[in-house]
C-alpha cells in the first residue's frame, strides 16, 4: 500500500513540475515578446 502511495505522490510531483516549467516557459515567452 504505501509503496502504491509512493508511486502517486512521486507522479504528482512530476507534474506538478512539469506545470510550472510550463508556467515559466510562458513567462519567459511573454517577457521576450515584450
Amino acid at each position: 500500500m504505501s509503496a502504491v502511495g509512493s508511486i502517486l505522490t512521486s507522479l504528482e510531483r512530476e507534474e506538478q513540475y512539469e506545470l510550472s516549467e510550463k508556467r515559466m516557459r510562458q513567462i519567459a515567452q511573454k517577457k521576450a515578446a515584450t
